[in-house]
């Protein structure tokens, strides 16, 4: 079940459902400059775990990768495991928040296994605010 804070860190929003790591098959994270610095800066290259901006419309997006788990996330382990947790990126730290863009508003991911448990209003203003903003940088 989500744990919301009232101020947005990377930890104010964790996913206690253990074991389950459907949001990272298929991903289609796209980073924010913050995302790809501190990734980087873990000693990864952002040419091996982004797709090109070329196939994407301009935007740095996570790659998938084949796994005995399936198309994964580039740093899925293959023990369901993120292995970058503690740095993922921004969007994966306030799932199953997600911004909705054809009704432009952030709503819960009803593609998460556990979205029954999660409630929009649970989140802070904060944490709405934070991806509201991280929307608004990457089209601008």
């Amino acid at each position: 079940m989500v744990k919301p804070n009232s101020e947005f860190n990377s930890k104010s929003v964790k996913c206690d459902f253990m074991g389950c790591y459907k949001c990272c098959i298929e991903t289609e994270m796209i980073l924010t400059d913050d995302d790809l610095n501190r990734i980087e800066n873990l000693g990864y290259d952002k040419n091996e775990f982004c797709l090109d901006t070329k196939e994407t419309d301009g935007y740095w997006q996570l790659r998938n990768k084949k796994s005995i788990l399936g198309n994964t996330c580039y740093f899925l382990s293959n023990h369901g495991k993120c292995t970058i947790y503690e740095n993922r990126p921004q969007g994966c730290q306030i799932y199953p928040l997600i911004y909705d863009f054809e009704f432009e508003k952030p709503v819960i991911d009803l593609d998460c296994r556990e979205a029954v448990y999660f409630n929009k209003q649970e989140y802070s203003q904060s944490q709405i605010i934070t991806l509201e903003k991280l929307i608004s940088n990457l089209f601008r």
